[in-house]
């Protein structure tokens, strides 16, 4: 079943078949298959891989996206969507939103912007903060800001561990990297080595350091886990997602 939807999503054949394919395998109680480096299920991918014709493989995406309950499942989508180049499906997505009338749809997108690894984001961001009174969305604008910094952070320390001549100030500069790296790393790690004079020990010690990357990422995330547009979630709570439900 699995080579069988792969089969349909790279040739996009029938996106109804593929898509019950889908529904099939996320229903299974089977092992599923995961990514090594990121630890999300790999027909996750194969889902937004899948060239947008429109209204089944738009409205798809949107339903996935819909059911995030948490920040740290949006910003796990947001990679996705980013890492299989859907990045213009989520601009429209999240301007639809910011203009939505419903609070709830205006805070996803904020928290969205957040998550997105591309400076339009953050003016956008920006611009919205500027123009909007103080509020509940602007104490979310301002937390998808720094979530938005800290991939930048994330890039520069990471750099200068790549980059800087100094071996111990470089292992310096990878433990804070530690400290604010997330999934979005996966998005632009390779692209930086690859176009970074690296010494050889440098690239070495990345390499047999994966592992540990990936954990930090773990810790790194755990607050978004237990958060939802910024709010800590607690048992039986509604406000303010219950719009969702009540509109």
């Amino acid at each position: 079943n699995y080579i069988l939807y792969n089969q349909y999503v790279i040739f996009n054949a029938n996106y109804q078949r593929a898509l019950k394919l889908y529904d099939l395998l996320q229903s299974s109680e089977k092992i599923q298959f995961i990514d090594v480096k990121t630890e999300i299920e790999a027909i996750i991918y194969k889902l937004f891989y899948v060239k947008c014709n429109g209204g089944i493989i738009s409205k798809r995406w949107y339903s996935y996206l819909d059911d995030c309950n948490n920040d740290q499942e949006l910003l796990q989508t947001a990679f996705v969507i980013q890492k299989m180049k859907k990045k213009d499906w989520l601009y429209k997505l999240i301007d639809k939103w910011l203009n939505s009338e419903r609070m709830f749809d205006q805070a996803r997108a904020l928290k969205l912007l957040g998550f997105i690894e591309q400076e339009k984001a953050g003016k956008k961001l920006e611009k919205w903060i500027n123009e909007q009174p103080d509020s509940w969305l602007n104490f979310v604008a301002k937390q998808s800001i720094n979530s938005f910094n800290k991939n930048l952070w994330s890039k520069d320390w990471f750099h200068d561990f790549l980059t800087n001549k100094d071996d111990v100030r470089a292992w310096g500069s990878f433990k804070v990297f530690l400290k604010c790296v997330d999934h979005r790393f996966w998005l632009w790690n390779e692209s930086m080595i690859k176009n970074n004079a690296t010494k050889e020990n440098r690239k070495q010690f990345y390499y047999e350091n994966i592992e540990e990357i990936k954990e930090n990422i773990k810790e790194n995330e755990k607050k978004l886990k237990e958060n939802f547009l910024g709010m800590k979630i607690m048992k039986d709570q509604v406000w303010p997602w219950m719009d969702k439900y009540v509109n």
